[in-house]
Parts: C-alpha cells; sequence; structure tokens
C-alpha cells in the first residue's frame, strides 16, 4: 500500500511535531513504502505564527511537491495530521485539496482543540465539511472528539 503522510515533523519540536514523528516511524514500520512529506513551514519555535516570504516560498515549493506526487505516484491512502484551525489549517486545506478531488482516501489525525469554535464560521463550515465529509478521523481522547462533532 502506497501512503502519503503530510505532517509537521521536528524541527520545530512541539506536541504535534512529536507525536506526528512517533506516529510516521510506526506508519512505515507497517507499510514501507510510506512517502512523507514536512509540510510545517517554521524553521524554529520563533518562527512558529509569522509570516515571511521565504515561508510563503516554501509553501508554494511543498505544494507542488505534494500535488505532483499525488498525480504521479497516486497514493492509496493519505494520512494527514492538520492543523485544526486559523490560517495554517487554510494552508494543510490547500495541501489536502487535490487528494479530495481525486479521491485518494484521507485519514485525518486531529490533535488540537478548536474546529467547533471555528465551525460557527459560514466560510471554515464549508472548508470543515468538503474536507472531512467522508474520510477518517483519529482522535486520542474524548475530549477531543467532542471539539469535531459540531
Amino acid at each position: 500500500m502506497k501512503i502519503l503522510a503530510l505532517l509537521q515533523l521536528p524541527p520545530p519540536v512541539h506536541g504535534a511535531s512529536r507525536m506526528n514523528r512517533l506516529s510516521l516511524d510506526v506508519l512505515k514500520e507497517e507499510y514501507p513504502h510510506t512517502k512523507a512529506i514536512n509540510i510545517g513551514l517554521a524553521n524554529d519555535a520563533s518562527d512558529v505564527n509569522s509570516l515571511s516570504i521565504s515561508k510563503l516560498l516554501k509553501f508554494i515549493k511543498l505544494l507542488g511537491s505534494v500535488w505532483l506526487y499525488s498525480f504521479k505516484v497516486r497514493p492509496d491512502q493519505i494520512y494527514a495530521s492538520i492543523s485544526p484551525t486559523g490560517g495554517a489549517f487554510i494552508k494543510d486545506f490547500m495541501f489536502l485539496f487535490v487528494a479530495k478531488l481525486m479521491k485518494i482516501p484521507i485519514k485525518f489525525h486531529i490533535h488540537g482543540n478548536g474546529i467547533s469554535n471555528f465551525y460557527n464560521k459560514k466560510v471554515y463550515r464549508k472548508l470543515y465539511n468538503f474536507l472531512l465529509e467522508g474520510e477518517t478521523l483519529i482522535v486520542l481522547s474524548p475530549e477531543l472528539k467532542k471539539n469535531i462533532l459540531v
């Protein structure tokens, strides 16, 4: 099985990037043909939540890599750990848009809170519905599960 894993990996080191590294290691053990693309744009902790030309250029390059891999290899499945809210969600949405159009199944690993807060905003509700409809969600706690049952 060919799996494309889209995740934020260290650096910078934070809770989600550490968990993503562990998840990726297990995934590659089980499915050796897993291809990982680090979709994180920050180089260090001070770079998180900031905008820059270099991050924009990195995003464009990564977006091209993800879309090209999806068209050329056509993975059987995508494993994605996405940012659940804000501008980071929009960035992650762009990476997964082509997979949805190509009907590549996606397994979402949700690490953070906030979807229910943003779901009340019309634009986000449409994006969440489009992205999550018919896909598998992995949540590791009952609290996170409540957060996404909107």
